[in-house]
């Protein structure tokens, strides 16, 4: 599973990538909202942990900003969980909350509810990857003639005889 966390807690960091990367994860981290918006615009991950409060913007703003795929799950790490400002965040992306300070247990609990879908993801990114694959093999293939030269864009190459 390739998580992005998203906090300014540096120990926090250090804390959560050493236990999601000692769980079989691939785990890469940002140190504030603007960097974890460079991150998610660079590659796609399939869970986000993304805490609330931060120096530079808020998991608000993040998510008015964030460029994220609809389908990955966005988990809000959180010491001032308020109902109306949930309700914004769910409304934004977030499909769960852990409340600060958490166990190892309750994160394990959120990303085991969501490792079923996330390794569907996996699958079908690898199944079109092999796809895009086999679709260039083939044009190419078909691109040049038994001289090596590549037909006129436009122009099909001869059937075989």
């Amino acid at each position: 599973m390739r998580i992005l966390v998203i906090d300014d807690d540096v120990t926090m960091l250090w804390s959560l990538s050493n236990t999601l990367r000692r769980w079989g994860s691939e785990v890469e981290v940002a140190t504030g909202a603007r960097s974890g918006i460079r991150m998610v615009a660079n590659r796609p991950f399939d869970v986000i942990l993304l805490d609330y409060r931060m120096p530079d913007h808020d998991a608000v703003w993040f998510l008015r900003n964030a460029v994220i795929p609809q389908e990955t799950p966005i988990i809000l790490m959180t010491g001032f969980a308020d109902p109306r400002g949930l309700s914004e965040l769910r409304s934004l992306g977030v499909c769960d909350v852990l409340e600060k300070p958490f166990s190892q247990s309750e994160l394990h609990d959120q990303l085991e509810k969501l490792s079923v879908g996330t390794t569907w993801r996996q699958r079908k990114r690898e199944m079109n990857r092999k796809e895009t694959e086999t679709q260039e093999k083939v044009h190419a293939a078909h691109a040049d003639d038994t001289n090596g030269r590549p037909y006129p864009c436009g122009t099909a190459a001869p059937h075989a005889a």
